[in-house]
């Protein structure tokens, strides 16, 4: 069962990382069911990420608005 857990730290380093994790509600998601999974092999308390403010996804969306000359 240690091979597993490290996998699955592993996942959840990758999954933890600027622009993975913060990127869209599903991404902001992934990671939270990988810190569940890991707590529920280890039999520990989840230390779940807090949600941002603003996700990259929003933010490249009005960039992309912005960038199309449509003047409001």
């Amino acid at each position: 069962m240690d091979k597993q857990i490290q996998d699955l730290q592993d996942l959840i380093n990758i999954q933890a990382t600027n622009g993975n994790w913060n990127y869209d509600p599903y991404m902001f998601g992934m990671l939270q069911g990988l810190i569940c999974a890991r707590a529920i092999l280890t039999n520990e308390e989840p230390e779940y990420k807090e949600a941002p403010t603003t996700w990259i996804a929003d933010v490249e969306q009005l960039e992309k608005f912005n960038k199309s000359g449509v003047r409001l």
